[in-house]
């Protein structure tokens, strides 16, 4: 299938690169701005056939579910059959600074494997932190950072050590 991809961020040129694993063609409209990756960004898109459009997408073409181009403003029409989005993406670390938390060379919430930051009593997950930037991966790494929090809350030290027991389930509940 031909796939448009609008998004200008760096960011953009890995995702088009994924996209050629099942993708026909990749074309990257920049929404009219300049492209902010690198040279390096660009040769890679260049070397794989990727074409990169710096002008405004105007119009999706085509019935509901059924697309068939991107219109650019200047008239321009790239035939596509499907479009990804990737808008600029800059983590909001601002909170997380001002507590004090290490940030990645890249801009992103440093944390382990149970999203834990470097100040005791401070988790992160999802797009402030590095790695694969999808909903799924976001919730999955929001509920391990949630319950390591959780046990935190109790005493525990981290999402992979189970809790003390409850009582026994034969217990007598309440008492006199």
């Amino acid at each position: 299938r031909r796939v448009v991809m609008l998004g200008w961020g760096a960011q953009v040129a890995g995702t088009a690169l994924q996209l050629l694993d099942w993708a026909a063609e990749v074309t990257v409209v920049t929404a009219g701005r300049r492209f902010e990756g690198e040279e390096r960004h660009r040769q890679a898109l260049e070397r794989h056939g990727v074409v990169l459009v710096e002008e405004e997408a105007a119009e999706l073409v085509g019935p509901r579910h059924d697309l068939a181009a991107v219109a650019l403003a200047g008239g321009r029409r790239i035939p596509c059959d499907l479009v990804f989005f990737s808008i600029a993406h800059h983590p909001q670390t601002r909170l997380a600074r001002g507590l004090g938390c290490h940030i990645t060379d890249e801009g992103c919430l440093d944390v382990d494997h149970c999203g834990r930051t470097s100040v005791e009593g401070v988790f992160g997950a999802g797009d402030v932190t590095p790695g694969i930037q999808l909903v799924q991966v976001a919730a999955a790494k929001g509920a391990i950072a949630g319950v390591t929090c959780a046990q935190s809350l109790a005493g525990e030290p981290g999402a992979t050590d189970a809790p003390a027991p409850g009582p026994a389930a034969d217990a007598e509940v309440g008492g006199d």
